[in-house]
């Protein structure tokens, strides 16, 4: 992992020059080119980022229960198992293990890339929804209205809480979402391009229809995007950055010669 890390970080260095190289984008290239899997490059790239992420490890209470909370930012930590996770800012993990099950307790969002253990299943627990796998790479997500489960590699369980409750299973990816009040998640038939957006720091679209790009601005930013259906069906390539929606606005309409509307979402306002 160090090593792919090296490699990714020797190459933007190598190569950047300001304004006129994707670096990101050119450093994906470059490890699926050398045959390196989503998970090593995805984690390897985090790995490089981890060095100008600020984040608080808290460890308190009982020694066998280790807690994590990401305050101003992104946390990447390292638990016992040797499984990884990236807490997005605002987000905190409850960790233990033991008994032939290793268990995390989750608040907000985060990003798990679980040790393969046939004999210990890990649980990620939310309250009203649990996650079961045996080693795999997926996001879960927790807001008010909804638990989001987004898998990018290997295979999950994942169900809702109480006697009415059933689960669905999630192979690589595939996303479901839980909504409150549902007993049971059901699985999104089309899935959003960028679930982990807000780890990497961009949006990226290859031949995206306007429609579900637009669909995941309004995901995203708790507000609604939407412009003429007339314009929905058209195709947008680009690579954005999460931190000014109002240049990626402005860039679409320049791009596809068309207009956004952007309103408050009554549901997440």
């Amino acid at each position: 992992m160090q090593e792919n890390s090296d490699r990714i970080m020797g190459f933007v260095m190598k190569h950047y020059r300001e304004g006129a190289f994707d670096t990101v984008k050119a450093a994906g290239r470059h490890m699926r080119g050398a045959g390196v899997s989503f998970r090593t490059y995805l984690f390897a790239a985090v790995g490089v980022a981890a060095a100008v992420i600020l984040g608080i490890f808290i460890f308190r209470g009982n020694p066998s229960v280790q807690r994590y909370e990401a305050v101003d930012s992104a946390l990447v930590a390292s638990l016992p198992d040797g499984s990884r996770v990236t807490l997005s800012e605002g987000s905190t993990l409850s960790f233990s293990s033991g008994k032939g099950e290793r268990r995390a307790t989750l608040e907000g969002t985060a990003l798990f890339e679980v040790t393969h253990d046939e004999t210990c299943p890990f649980t990620v627990s939310l309250g009203r929804a649990t996650v079961k796998v045996l080693g795999t790479v997926f996001q879960v997500r927790e807001t008010p209205s909804e638990v989001k489960v987004d898998v990018l590699e290997g295979k999950v369980s994942f169900s809702g809480e109480g006697a009415d409750a059933s689960s669905v299973i999630l192979t690589s990816g595939t996303q479901s979402v839980l909504h409150s009040g549902s007993a049971s998640p059901s699985v999104v038939e089309e899935s959003l391009p960028n679930p982990t957006a807000w780890l990497t720091g961009n949006f990226r679209y290859e031949a995206v229809p306007l429609v579900t790009v637009l669909e995941e601005l309004s995901d995203y930013y708790g507000k609604i995007f939407y412009c003429d259906p007339s314009a929905s069906e058209k195709l947008l390539t680009g690579t954005f950055s999460v931190d000014d929606p109002d240049a990626i606005v402005s860039s679409i309409e320049s791009a596809l010669q068309i207009g956004i509307a952007v309103t408050a979402d009554p549901f997440k306002e």
